[in-house]
C-alpha cells in the first residue's frame, strides 16, 4: 500500500512515538509506489541481457554483426530510462498530527528537507481540485500539497484519516482547556 496512516489511541501513539510533549493522533509515511524491487531490477536484467546476448550472437552468425550492438545500446538505454524513473520516485513524506500542531516533512533525493508545522485548529484539508491529485493542507494563507503521486480514491481515504485525527486532536486539546477552566473556578 502507498501509505500507512495510523490514527491511535492518544496513550498508545505518544508511547510509541517517544513525543513527550502529548499524543500523536496520525503518524503518516507516504511513498510512491514502486513496481519492482532491486532485485527485480537485477532479474530483469537478467533476462533482458541474456536474450539480447543470444539474438546478438544469432544475428551475428548471420553476417549482421552491427545489429548486436544495436540491442546493447537499447538495453542499456533502458535501464538507464528505469535508473531515472526509480530516482525520481525516492520521495517521502511524513504526516504527524499532535494536540498542536501537523508536521509535514518532505524528502526528496538529492534535495533539501523541506518542513513545515502547521496550527492544528486553523488547518483545513481538503482534497485537490481536478484534475491534478494530492491532499491539500490550508494554513494562515499558505498552502501545502500532499500525496501527488496518490489515486483520487486513495487521495480521498488519507483526507478522511487526516481529518478524523485533526478532530481527535482539537477535541483533546479543547477538552484539556474546559478541565483547566473548571478546575480554576472550582
Amino acid at each position: 500500500m502507498l501509505m500507512t496512516p495510523s490514527v491511535a489511541s492518544a496513550g498508545v501513539a505518544s508511547a510509541l512515538s517517544g513525543d513527550p510533549t502529548g499524543p500523536v493522533y496520525m503518524d503518516a509515511v507516504l511513498r510512491p509506489p514502486q513496481s519492482l524491487s532491486h532485485r527485480g531490477v537485477a532479474v530483469l536484467g537478467v533476462i533482458l541481457g541474456g536474450s539480447a546476448l543470444v539474438l546478438g550472437l544469432m544475428f551475428s552468425a548471420m553476417g549482421a554483426v552491427p545489429v548486436a550492438g544495436f540491442m546493447g545500446v537499447e538495453i542499456a538505454g533502458f535501464f538507464f530510462a528505469l535508473w531515472l524513473f526509480r530516482r525520481r520516485q525516492e520521495i517521502v513524506t511524513e504526516v504527524r498530527v499532535s494536540a498542536d500542531t501537523i508536521r509535514l516533512r518532505h524528502r526528496v533525493r538529492g534535495q533539501a528537507v523541506v518542513e513545515v508545522s502547521l496550527p492544528t485548529y486553523f488547518t483545513t484539508v481538503s482534497l485537490n481540485p481536478e484534475p491534478a491529485t494530492g491532499v491539500r493542507l490550508r494554513a494562515a494563507g499558505r498552502a501545502y500539497r500532499v500525496g501527488g503521486f496518490m489515486s483520487r480514491a486513495e487521495c480521498a481515504g488519507f483526507a478522511d484519516a487526516l481529518q478524523a485525527a485533526l478532530r481527535a486532536a482539537r477535541a483533546e486539546r479543547y477538552q484539556s482547556a474546559d478541565q483547566t477552566d473548571e478546575a480554576v473556578t472550582a
